[in-house]
């Protein structure tokens, strides 16, 4: 019998993805009442992880990620379900105090929040932290799925009916790569270097509230050393920019594809100097000193030819 279903929505594109399967994976071989089911809009995903579902149109929510998760519920056999992002990992005592807190009678339990050094960033509740865990019916009930953010609307819901009942549990851990720290994967994309000073202050900030203190994620995370290499001494680890198709990733471009895309580059380049130099006003500057100096720095070979003519 299925206890937990970690449900997972992606777009099968993240450079954590490699990394958070194999996390599940060692879930899925230290226990025998876990799954993984995966929801991707992605048909180049591939993993022999867990159970993928593809879609092409998932719903009309945002990139349907909430859409999936929701379907992800659906076809999810556990009596809890386990939410998460393909850029996130949880501490390998994570389900063994889940299973101490649901025979309680407790109904969710969130795990503490760190970053891709090790500080935690969160140590009490926060409506937009909706990592967690928690009893499968409440997926219907709360509307996970049909509109933008109701993963922070269930949550927050459910930690405001069953108060005494949702725990933020202090001794298990969830890692986010997001975060612009040594380490982090997504404060490189575009969308968070844009507000790059706003998380910096964010991160810095909930560090300073949780007195610095850090976690030794060798010991609480699954480490895969073949996909993960030191960037100090200290014991932490960055993510290496590498893909395994195994593992349900992209692969990068090749050299041959690398080298293409380049020669396209120069062409356009190219494209650009001629419009450059065959546009009037640049026509009119060669009639001048100045002009012929620059077009013996753009054409010195065309300057030379006409000298020896």
């Amino acid at each position: 019998m299925i206890k937990y279903s970690f449900i997972l929505s992606t777009l099968g594109t993240r450079e954590t993805l490699s990394d958070v399967l194999h996390s599940v994976d060692w879930f899925l071989s230290k226990r025998k009442d876990t799954e993984l089911v995966i929801c991707t809009t992605n048909p180049n995903l591939h993993s022999n992880i867990g159970r993928i579902h593809y879609f092409t149109n998932p719903g009309n929510t945002h990139d349907g990620k909430y859409y999936m998760w929701r379907h992800a519920s659906d076809l999810a056999t556990g009596e809890y379900v386990v939410k998460m992002d393909d850029d996130i990992k949880f501490s390998k005592n994570f389900l063994d105090n889940c299973d101490r807190f649901f025979d309680a009678g407790k109904v969710l339990v969130q795990p503490t929040l760190v970053d891709a050094e090790g500080y935690i960033l969160l140590s009490h509740y926060i409506s937009s932290y909706t990592i967690s865990a928690f009893r499968r019916e409440f997926v219907k009930l709360f509307d996970l799925g049909f509109h933008r953010y109701s993963d922070a609307n269930l949550v927050d819901n459910l930690v405001r009916e069953y108060g005494g009942k949702s725990v933020f549990d202090h001794d298990s851990y969830c890692l986010h790569y997001g975060y612009p720290v040594p380490g982090g994967v997504d404060s490189t994309q575009i969308k968070y270097r844009e507000n790059l000073t706003q998380f910096r202050d964010w991160v810095e900030d909930c560090r300073r509230k949780n007195n610095f203190k850090r976690v030794d994620l060798t010991r609480y995370f699954v480490i895969d050393s073949t996909r993960l290499t030191k960037y100090d001494e200290d014991g932490n680890w960055n993510l290496a920019k590498t893909f395994d198709g195994s593992f349900g990733t992209w692969n990068p471009p090749s050299s041959s594809e690398k080298i293409s895309q380049l020669e396209n580059h120069i062409s356009q380049l190219q494209n650009h100097i001629d419009q450059l130099e065959n546009s009037l006003s640049l026509r009119i500057g060669r009639k001048i000193p100045l002009g012929r100096q620059i077009r013996k720095m753009l054409y010195p070979n065309d300057e030379q030819n006409r000298e020896g003519s």
